[in-house]
């Protein structure tokens, strides 16, 4: 079972249990809440879409959908309350559940990224966690022809008659089992199961397994939220990342990859793509995965405030295309996202920092359509609202043009301070200039020094090799969804995780285990995210004084703008959400290694120092870090 803490020490969730059932987490079921949130502006909100099935109007557009919609597992809909024979469902059914039901949907994504999965997993064992309707579990089987195929569906009596062509084939066998209730799955992975499958130990690194694969769909609508997690699919991620750093579940059979559908509004929470939304568990998942990539999604306007540079989103998806083409990959029609078809036939390179920043967002749309609409006939409120929005896109305009400049200087200080090398005068002349330059920064007013954080962050985070963010590396461009393909009709994204071994400092199986080298390593991460807009000396001083003096020599990376840091402080440091795996791994071992760091109680004690329940709690149960 896994026990989570939240970030500045929540004590009930420090002592989260998880233990999901059907829908909810046993006893614990009447805490969860649902909420209503956007599934991304081009698609109906989940409130519109409730509203859409109480008067009948769920599209169903395939013969699945319509077999499964008139099960009357969908909620209240205004043609089954006036049937008198209205199926009823059982109570204890997991009503919440988004199924895929397209089979074009699996066609297309198999012959687009199908010859990932066929050239390495043919004939392998598959761990299907909650398979619904079994749309994309026969697709999957068809494509691999494994030697086994596990079924765990905690709803079998309702889907079985969607799932007997499948269980018709050799090596299928459905358990009416939940593929996240821990105390189950530890029963289902035994010999008797996987009889092909030796568990690998805690020999130190482990090594890929690629006669296992795992697929699971972790789609629910309306989100089920407990404690600090906002749903089920978050947290069973979370759980998935901690398996790898721990080597249990299905991750003690090796190293194994895994094929996971969530709701499209989650897939930043693992998948981010903005430095904005790089918290914790996308930073667990890049340090325990070789790769992340969203095969397929829906293409949705983030927030307004989570949005990057449109020259870096162009870069990125220009460096996507490229590799596409060397691979002699090609989306399948209708499939292509809006920024892909812009941009494929595009002959320059964008190369983004070489001019201001610009941003394309809901609102620049609606601007737009205003200034196209606006003639000399249009009504004086109507050329009164236009020029109200024509100030305002003039100051973003001016406020990302002193920006730029600003980078500009930046970029040459940091250049000069490495040309410096060791020379006192010329460091000592630097460190002048450095000042002056943060001045200027200062000087300026407000809203472009908010501004300026997360324009370098972004910055920086493309400029890396590789880049910071893995949805900045991925390998082909998702194809894009449509809500009907899916029951109810909320888009979902299939995400590729392929674990990797962590550094020996994260790694809770072997000999570091006993030297709490996890536990310490855990902490120190956390409070590094905690304050992600924090220059990582500072953030190194909050936890124990001195320890930057100390660490920093260590971890050379965090200074070296050729590997994503920098030698700069102060407005130009390098914060803790910028921090790339060779840096954290660097600063896990120099604190390790450093006599004066502190030990486990005393980084717990400094963690909690605003709140002693927490803190001792956090003490009393210190196997909470870990999965046990």
């Amino acid at each position: 079972m896994l026990l989570a803490r939240g970030c500045r020490g929540n004590a009930n969730v420090q002592a989260l249990i998880v233990s999901h059932a059907r829908g909810g987490i046993g006893p614990l079921q009447s805490q969860w809440r649902s909420t209503a949130t956007l599934a991304g502006s081009k698609h109906p909100t989940r409130k519109r879409v409730a509203a859409a099935h109480a008067k009948g109007k769920v599209e169903c557009k395939t013969d699945v959908a319509e077999k499964l919609f008139a099960t009357g597992l969908t909620r209240t809909n205004a043609r089954w309350k006036a049937a008198a024979d209205r199926p009823r469902v059982a109570s204890n059914v997991d009503r919440a559940r988004i199924n895929l039901v397209d089979e074009r949907l699996c066609d297309d994504i198999f012959s687009y990224y199908g010859h990932t999965l066929r050239d390495r997993h043919h004939g392998c064992d598959i761990l299907d966690l909650f398979p619904g309707p079994g749309v994309w579990s026969r697709k999957l089987n068809d494509l691999l022809q494994p030697r086994s195929h596990i079924l765990l569906e905690p709803d079998a009596k309702l889907y079985q008659p969607f799932l007997e062509p499948l269980l018709e084939r050799p090596g299928t066998k459905l358990l009416a089992r939940s593929g996240i209730e821990w105390e189950h799955l530890g029963d289902i992975l035994s010999p008797e199961i996987l009889p092909h499958q030796v568990r690998q130990g805690t020999s130190y690194p482990p090594q890929r397994n690629d006669t296992l694969l795992v697929t699971a769909n972790l789609s629910w609508s309306p989100k089920k939220r407990f404690h600090d997690f906002p749903s089920v699919a978050v947290l069973a991620l979370y759980q998935f990342m901690k398996a790898i750093h721990n080597a249990n579940w299905f991750q003690s059979y090796g190293l194994v990859r895994m094929l996971v559908w969530i709701p499209d509004d989650e897939k930043s929470s693992i998948l981010p793509r903005s430095v904005q939304v790089r918290r914790r568990l996308a930073v667990e998942a890049e340090l325990a995965s070789e790769w992340i990539v969203e095969v397929a999604g829906s293409e949705s306007d983030p927030p307004q405030r989570f949005v990057r540079d449109d020259h870096i989103e162009i870069e990125s998806v220009q460096r996507v295309i490229e590799r596409m083409r060397d691979q002699g990959i090609v989306i399948p029609p209708g499939r292509e996202s809006s920024l892909y078809l812009a941009n494929a036939d595009r002959k320059d390179k964008v190369i983004a920092g070489q001019q201001p920043a610009e941003f394309t967002t809901p609102r620049t749309r609606v601007f737009d359509e205003l200034v196209q609409a606006t003639t000399a006939d249009s009504s004086k409120q109507q050329r009164r609202k236009l020029q109200v929005r024509r100030g305002y896109y003039k100051r973003k305009e001016v406020t990302y043009e002193a920006i730029h400049e600003l980078l500009k200087e930046r970029q040459a200080l940091e250049a000069a301070f490495m040309a410096a090398g060791d020379d006192k005068e010329k460091l000592a002349a630097l460190k002048e200039r450095e000042e002056q330059w943060e001045e200027q920064i200062n000087r300026h007013q407000l809203h472009i020094r908010k501004a300026w954080q997360p324009t370098l962050d972004n910055l920086t985070a493309i400029r890396q090799d590789p880049s910071l963010l893995m949805w900045d590396r991925r390998p082909v461009e998702p194809l894009q969804v449509k809500p009907n393909e899916f029951l109810p009709n909320f888009p979902c994204a299939l995400i590729d995780i392929q674990p990797k071994a962590v550094s020996r400092q994260l790694w809770q199986g072997g000999v570091e285990r006993e030297k709490r080298a996890p536990d310490i390593a855990n902490l120190l991460l956390q409070h590094l995210l905690c304050f992600g807009t924090t220059p990582v000396p500072e953030s190194l001083r909050k936890i124990h004084p001195g320890a930057d003096q100390d660490i920093m020599p260590g971890a050379p990376s965090i200074r070296d703008p050729a590997l994503g840091g920098s030698p700069l402080s102060g407005w130009g440091a390098l914060v803790g959400r910028c921090l790339n795996e060779r840096q954290i791994n660097e600063l896990m071992a120099a604190w390790m290694e450093s006599p004066f760091s502190p030990n486990f109680q005393d980084m717990v004690r400094s963690t909690y120092a605003d709140d002693d329940e927490a803190g001792n709690a956090m003490l009393g149960r210190a196997q909470g870090l870990r999965v046990e």
